[in-house]
């Protein structure tokens, strides 16, 4: 006996609906570690498909990760970043959002940075972001593109 046309429309519908929510791959990701503790981040924002971030279209490019991923550090502890092997390869920086700098441009799978929680806005916090770009830059003019980012707040422990 053949199945009823409205069970049939249904088991497709939902077979699609599954099909399509599973379709969005997660982002690369970005560890934090410091004293045997460790912090794992998806992008808060990715692009894909020659697509890149701007303010102007900052929201265009959803990532899959958490807005902010905390670590507890002490002051003057090492922290480690460790990257996807394709911001590796693509190159990404390491930002200093409170104090409005770079900390450099990496191509490399691991980088360290000490905990300073000396003067900042928020006392006992820094903000920190992981950018990856889509070329390394030859000179001071050549500005990359942002193709995702991922945030993270240092707590002091």
């Amino acid at each position: 006996m053949p199945a009823p046309r409205p069970l049939l429309t249904a088991v497709a519908g939902t077979a699609l609906l599954l099909t399509v929510a599973g379709c969005q791959k997660p982002s690369p990701g970005v560890t934090l570690v410091s004293a045997g503790r460790s912090a794992h981040a998806e992008a808060v924002q990715y692009c894909r498909g020659g697509r890149f971030l701007t303010k102007a279209n900052g929201n265009e490019c959803p990532g899959t990760g958490k807005a902010v991923t905390v670590l507890r550090v002490r002051q003057g502890d090492t922290v480690g970043v460790d990257v996807d092997k394709k911001l590796a390869d693509t190159g990404w920086y390491l930002y200093d959002t409170d104090r409005q700098q770079s900390l450099g441009f990496q191509d490399t799978l691991y980088a360290t940075l000490v905990a300073d929680f000396a003067n900042r806005p928020l006392p006992g916090v820094v903000h920190l972001e992981v950018r990856e770009i889509d070329h390394k830059p030859k000179n001071d003019k050549d500005l990359p593109k942002v193709l995702g980012q991922w945030k993270f707040q240092l707590v002091v422990k």
